[in-house]
């Protein structure tokens, strides 16, 4: 046999290719030998001329070491024949040192062994139009090992558990088919440190296998086009064993699809890729299916860039998990990604940056769709795509945890259609909070979903919207927060639900609109907010045309409607309920600050005023040089915590069927200070329950028609003030009321320092009091009060200081029972047909001027009834009229006083009494200067002191069946007639 070879090569010396015809495994063997021994020729074919199959194991290793680099051609003599290895310890042939290349083309190659078939160790290794594979389930060594070498491989197939095994080399995968036949730890292909090309311009190869392609450290995979078929064993399918990835990668730059190929790459299988500390990982095109509901993603990622779809062609990917990103980065550019996974997300990161949609618009479908954790880098951008859910109310599109979000930017306007669209959730405590920006972008129900409403929920967030854009919230949009903080700075919000709000929050500092941009919004309920804080500077607000809902409603919330130069604008019937816990101990209330506002009707409304409702806050409205205005108001409701009404306008509802109110109940209520005046005008009500109220300056106008009712009880305290103006010289300012029907204080306190009060009711007094205390100006200012009548106070007290009191009807300008009224001082002026009438309780006239005014001279200016009556116990007050006094019952007890007849008529005496016990002059020296000066009926009548004059006729004194005791040298009595008395003792003294 050798000396055949020697032959061979003697007559072909003279050729530049050496041919070896080989027919046995011997022969096979020696020509590597003879070819190892040339050094002159570089270009060697091997010729196959039958199968090499040896039952006796002759063809077995064959080792080469070559020094100089030759070029070697092993290939079927014109049929496809087999090799057969038996190899028992290493490779069937191993080829090293400088050999050029080796290609083997039109052979089969069977490894029956397990010990692989080709060792190579050179520059290139070409594979064209064979079969490599082996039966062995559990083989020793892959079929092919290269190192430092490149390989070609074209319309070849493979069928082994484990086929090619590169190191420090390259391989081109034109074409062929690669089949793993076994479940294997190792993949079908393993590379280290070597370069992978897979397919080609028309070319497609086929894989099939359970774990197909294994690279590591820091090389290229490049998959132009291909079929991938992932397959799986028994126990992997019932979830006994692991799923191998059919690609794994660690450290390499991987990229899918970059040709404008024929055939698209296309895989198949529960476990795809895996790639692992990639340089970078890019899916131009292809098409991703999983197989057999997989129970995790179709392609893994772990500290790896990856790109998708970044040049415009689309990628498909369908399957229950498409991605599952950690670290590195993700940018999705196009593409379609479909899932139906009820729970666990299509795409997956941890630690990583994902960005979708920077300039072209990829696609999602799938009850979830998006699950960034713990997010680097900016986070989670979304600048386009469209997002499209299931119809099921559990199902949540994107959720993020501890990620910066970011939808849309101001030019794009990414599109979600779900049931819940968003939900992000970040660490309590982990400050700074991520931030969820949504600049732009269209939100919507599903068309198919019988649901009511979608939703966008953040816990721990900074929420910020329409920062540079304009996102559109349309019907049923709901947005969620809890904790952190929300700012709106423009958007349109709509909706139509009765029962919730568009925005509900719990914790959270919510600021909404600023200097240029005005947030719409309408909807029945806008705002839903507990806790934290609520901003508003701009924007408008609409609600519905009917009382059913409330527009804004908080509990424990600090509520400011700010001072930024603009008026937010609020149409709607129910504005704004803010509902605070009452504070326990030393916790402070929380604040209600309405700096700036409109606050009006919805168009088209016609049967109810605004209403707005406050309870348990410190609320103030208006400051300098701001003034909210309250428009159609038909409640005002403040219960418990405080009102500072500093600079406003309120006007009163115009409609008919409603009436307008301001409710107090249990509130500290101050109304204007030192520098501005607030104005209230066709007000029906103010009902003050507990509490406090003070009026420091400002106007409150009444209903022209019906006039206004102050309602005071429950141990409130009113008080009625005046502000000292800082200006030179130093003068009051102090509050106006106009158009009133009537101020009326049961069991309660009601002090007027000053003010002007018109009254317009001829039933009512303006001041109607029971069980109540009423002070009326002091010994500095006095209030001045017009009206038909002024009191009617049923026990309790009047304390009149100073003031002047005018009526000129016929009713009492008084009126008291069972109370103690007292007038203190000498500024006080009452004038009127009837000033005082009053019955039980006392009547302690201390000083004050009285004086008669109208035609009606038939009644006195005072009459009381069973009342203990004590004039100028301090004073010297002076009453002139032409009766003075008609007492019955009672006490009457006169210590100084300057009394006056007044009229032409002196026909009756200026003080009657009947069945009276009547002092006059004990502690003073009183003065009556009338024709007839009284007229005592039973009852008593003691002078102690006095001067009594009269030019009239008399009598002076008339008695009837009375006990008259004149007992004091003091006493100067001079008249025509001084005594008439009838019935009864006369009992002179002195």
């Amino acid at each position: 046999m050798r000396a055949i070879y020697i032959l061979v090569l003697l007559a072909n010396f003279c050729f530049a290719d050496i041919d070896y015809p080989v027919s046995t495994g011997s022969e096979f063997g020696a020509a590597f030998q003879s070819i190892q021994e040339q050094t002159d020729e570089t270009d060697f074919t091997i010729t196959v001329n039958a199968n090499l199959i040896d039952e006796n194991a002759v063809l077995t290793e064959i080792e080469f070491d070559y020094d100089d680099s030759k070029t070697i051609v092993i290939k079927s003599s014109g049929e496809t024949l087999t090799v057969e290895s038996k190899a028992s310890i290493g490779p069937l042939i191993s080829l090293s040192g400088t050999i050029h290349s080796l290609t083997i083309e039109d052979l089969n190659f069977d490894d029956t062994t397990g010990k692989g078939l080709i060792s190579f160790s050179g520059y290139e290794l070409i594979l064209n139009n064979g079969i490599f594979s082996t039966a062995v389930t559990l083989p020793t060594n892959y079929l092919i090992q290269i190192s430092s070498a490149q390989i070609s491989i074209e319309q070849t197939e493979f069928s082994a558990p484990k086929a090619l095994f590169i190191t420090a080399g390259s391989i081109d995968i034109i074409s062929g088919t690669f089949h793993q036949t076994e479940p294997s730890e190792d993949a079908l292909i393993k590379t280290t440190e070597s370069q992978v090309q897979i397919g080609g311009l028309e070319s497609n190869p086929v894989f099939t296998g359970y774990n197909i392609l294994d690279m590591s450290d820091n090389n290229v995979l490049s998959i132009n086009s291909g079929s991938f078929t992932q397959t799986l064993d028994q126990s992997q399918t019932q979830g006994n064993a692991a799923v191998l990835p059919l690609i794994k990668t660690d450290g390499i730059l991987v990229i899918i699809g970059t040709l404008e190929v024929s055939e698209i790459p296309v895989f198949e299988g529960q476990l795809i890729l895996d790639v692992n500390q990639g340089i970078s990982f890019t899916i131009y095109q292809g098409k991703f299916t999983a197989t057999d509901n997989p129970d995790g993603a179709l392609i893994i990622a772990k500290e790896t860039e990856v790109e998708i779809g970044s040049d415009g062609r689309i990628p498909e990917f369908t399957s229950p998990q498409v991605l599952d990103i950690t670290g590195g980065t993700l940018t999705i550019d196009s593409g379609i990604f479909k899932g139906d996974h009820p729970t666990d997300a299509l795409i997956k990161a941890s630690g990583a940056e994902v960005i979708i949609g920077s300039t072209y618009t990829p696609s999602f479908e799938a009850p979830y769709i998006l699950n960034v954790i713990d997010g680097s880098g900016t986070g989670l951008k979304i600048i386009r795509g469209t997002f499209t859910g299931s119809s099921n109310a559990n199902s949540i599109l994107i959720t993020t945890s501890d990620t910066a979000v970011q939808i849309g930017d101001a030019s794009n306007n990414p599109e979600f259609n779900g049931v819940k669209i968003l939900e992000v959730s970040n660490t309590d405590g982990l400050l700074p909070y991520k931030t969820l920006t949504i600049t732009q972008g269209t939100f919507r129900l599903p068309a198919d979903s019988e649901q009511t409403e979608t939703q966008i929920s953040t816990t721990n967030a900074i929420v910020l919207i329409g920062q540079s854009g304009l996102p559109i919230f349309t019907d049923p949009i709901k947005i969620h927060t809890v904790s952190g903080s929300l700012t709106i700075i423009q958007g349109q919000f709509t909706g139509s639900d009765t029962e919730q709000a568009i925005i509900t929050t719990s914790g959270t500092t919510i600021r909404i609109g600023n200097t240029s941009m005005v947030p719409i919004f309408t909807a029945p309920r806008i705002l839903d907010i507990s806790g934290g804080t609520l901003n508003i500077s701009r924007g408008i607000f609409t609600g519905p045309d009917d009382a059913d809902t409330t527009m804004i409603t908080t509990s424990d919330t600090g509520v400011y409607f700010e001072n930024s130069g603009f008026d937010p604008e609020f149409n709607g019937i129910k504005i704004l309920e803010v509902s605070n816990t009452a504070p326990v101990d030393i916790e402070p209330y929380k604040a209600v600050s309405i700096i700036k506002g409109i606050f009006k009707l919805p168009a088209g409304s016609i049967y109810s005023g605004i209403q707005i409702i406050i309870t348990n806050a410190v609320t103030s409205i208006g400051v300098r040089l701001r003034l909210p205005q309250f428009n159609d108001l038909e409640l005002l409701k403040v219960t418990g915590g405080s009102l500072n009404i500093v600079n406003c306008q309120i006007v009163g509802t115009t409609q008919t069927s409603a009436q307008s109110s301001i409710i107090l109940s249990n509130s500290t209520v101050t109304y204007g200070d030192d520098l501005f005046s607030p104005e209230i005008t066709n007000l029906d009500v103010i009902d003050i329950k507990g509490g406090s109220l003070t009026l420091l300056r400002g106007t409150i106008s009444g209903n022209p028609s019906n006039g206004l009712q102050i309602l005071i009880s429950e141990q409130a305290f009113v008080n009625i003030s005046y502000i000292i103006l800082t200006i030179s010289p130093p003068s009051a300012a102090s509050p106006v009321l106009t158009n009133i029907d009537f101020i009326k204080c049961d069991d309660s306190i009601l002090n007027i320092d000053l003010g002007q009060f018109t009254g317009i009711s001829t039933k009512n007094s303006l001041i109607i009091a029971s069980r109540a205390t009423v002070i009326i100006g002091n010994n500095n200012y006095a209030p001045t009060l017009n009206a038909p009548k002024l009191f009617d106070i049923t026990e309790g007290s009047l304390n009149i200081a100073r003031g002047t009191y005018t009526s000129s009807a016929l009713g009492p300008l008084i009126k008291a029972t069972d109370a103690d009224v007292t007038i203190s001082y000498s500024g006080s002026i009452l004038s009127g047909p009837n000033i005082l009438d009053v019955s039980g309780g006392t009547l302690n006239i201390v000083n004050g001027q009285f004086a008669h005014t109208g035609t009606d001279i038939t009644q006195a200016i005072i009459i009381t009834s069973g009342t203990a009556v004590t004039i100028g116990d301090g004073g010297i007050p002076s009453l002139n009229a032409p009766r003075i006094l008609d007492i019955t019952g009672g006490t009457l007890n006169i210590l100084n006083v300057s009394f006056t007849h007044t009229g032409a008529d002196t026909t009756q005496a200026i003080i009657i009494t009947t069945g009276t016990e009547v002092t006059i002059g004990d502690g003073g020296i009183p003065s009556f200067n009338a024709p007839k000066v009284f007229d005592i009926s039973e009852g008593s009548l003691n002078i102690a002191r006095g001067t009594y004059t009269s030019s009239a006729l008399g009598p002076l004194i008339k008695a009837t069946d009375a006990v008259v005791t004149i007992n004091d040298s003091d006493s100067i009595l001079s008249s025509r007639n001084i005594l008439d008395v009838s019935g009864g003792t006369l009992n002179i003294v002195n």
